[in-house]
């Protein structure tokens, strides 16, 4: 599944009494980012999520490996600490949501705070399902007749319960 397939299917997951807001991808062709006369701002993230009292601020990364890359190409500087600079205001959860297509579609929120940990504890080039599974919250879902729903609602009922502030 390509991340903007999981990213629609996302979106799509959204229930009526929650309001999600996905930053627009813009594609920039290589020959105007060569020439620096064209700069677009980067994304900070992909997408918010309100669902009263709750904000959900997330990056999602989906893949048909067992882990994902640190490498700048796939988890970007600028998004992680755009992460960081919003984790700590009241009711906001800030992290990366992991698919792993090729794992049952596996689907997993990742705090910012323990993806800072694993990544500071750590020399490796890769963060494992293994982790993620671990420190993460498990997003359910299920198969439809061909995409997938994902139970947000569930999602922040388990983010209020393991980061009660």
């Amino acid at each position: 599944m390509s991340k903007t397939a999981f990213e629609t299917e996302f979106l799509e997951s959204q229930s009526k009494d929650m309001v999600i807001t996905k930053l627009r991808d813009v594609f920039l062709p290589q020959e105007c980012r060569v020439c620096n006369k064209i700069h677009l701002p980067k994304n900070p993230y992909d997408m918010v999520i309100f669902k009263s009292p709750s904000y959900l601020v997330a990056e999602l990364k989906s893949g048909k490996q067992k882990s994902f890359s640190l490498n700048e190409k796939i988890i970007k500087s600028h998004q992680i600490k755009s992460l960081n600079k919003y984790k700590d205001y009241k009711n906001c959860y800030c992290g990366f949501i992991f698919n792993f297509v090729s794992y049952d579609n596996q689907t997993f929120f990742l705090h910012i705070d323990d993806f800072n940990l694993y990544v500071s504890t750590t020399t490796a080039k890769s963060i494992p399902l293994k982790y993620i599974e671990e420190n993460g919250i498990k997003i359910d879902n299920k198969i439809k007749k061909i995409k997938y729903h994902y139970f947000i609602d569930k999602l922040f009922e388990d983010l209020e319960k393991k980061y009660e502030r």
